[in-house]
């Protein structure tokens, strides 16, 4: 965490930010989020392909796992991500690496797929923010509750734990526990979006972090000026 004030480069004028300067403290805030918003988070990105819409944060997102997906293999080499954000002026120590994409990817030391990063890299409450946030959670709570007359937390725990028996019991509680209902009860859409907005006033903010750039070089490591320095 960031106790010095505001992260150099990690938020801009109007609470704009460059997704280079602020990638780090976006791998950190996803971190700290509870694993079923973690995980429902990563499947809306998924279920609502959300890399694909015309939206400028997810753009940006697209563009920067298309930088690293060179090949277009769908994996990204953990090698090539420590090189380029380490080029790029982010200052960490090699086993703060390893820990990062050991929470991006518990079992994997040598590559991460690209869709296991994405959901990491999104501003969310960013996109929270948009008009098309409740479009885009309308239309994947009708995908889900489409198949059954009432969708309940048992539904919706088999879902997020793909079918995973001793998961699906911790996690209805964990659903239960967040919505302070019942374990038979069933899940409304403003109950479900509740869910995928589950915030920390503080942790959502990117300038809690130690952003760890020490200077940001948008296109090589001569070019780049050093950043000011914050009190």
């Amino acid at each position: 965490a960031n106790s010095g004030g505001s992260a150099p480069g990690a938020e801009l004028e109007g609470g704009q930010d460059v997704l280079e300067e602020s990638l780090v403290a976006r791998l950190q805030r996803f971190g700290l989020y509870g694993k079923l918003k973690q995980v429902l988070l990563q499947k809306i990105l998924k279920y609502m392909n959300l890399l694909d819409r015309e939206d400028e944060e997810m753009e940006s997102v697209k563009n920067f796992l298309n930088s690293l997906d060179y090949n277009n293999s769908g994996e990204v080499r953990v090698d090539d991500l420590v090189w380029m954000l380490s080029s790029g002026g982010y200052d960490l120590e090699a086993d703060e690496w390893t820990q990062i994409c050991e929470v991006i990817d518990s079992l994997s030391h040598e590559t991460l797929k690209v869709k296991d990063l994405a959901p990491f890299l999104v501003d969310w409450p960013k996109i929270q923010r948009q008009d098309s946030w409740n479009d885009w959670v309308r239309d994947m709570y009708s995908q889900l509750s489409s198949s059954c007359d009432v969708f309940t937390l048992e539904e919706l725990a088999e879902f997020v734990c793909e079918s995973d028996a001793e998961c699906s019991l911790e996690m209805v509680d964990e659903i239960a526990k967040c919505l302070g209902s019942s374990e038979n009860a069933s899940i409304e859409l403003d109950k479900f979006k509740q869910l995928l907005e589950l915030q920390d006033s503080e942790i959502d903010l990117l300038s809690y972090y130690d952003s760890r750039v020490e200077y940001y070089a948008p296109s090589s490591v001569e070019e780049a000026e050093p950043l000011p320095q914050t009190s």
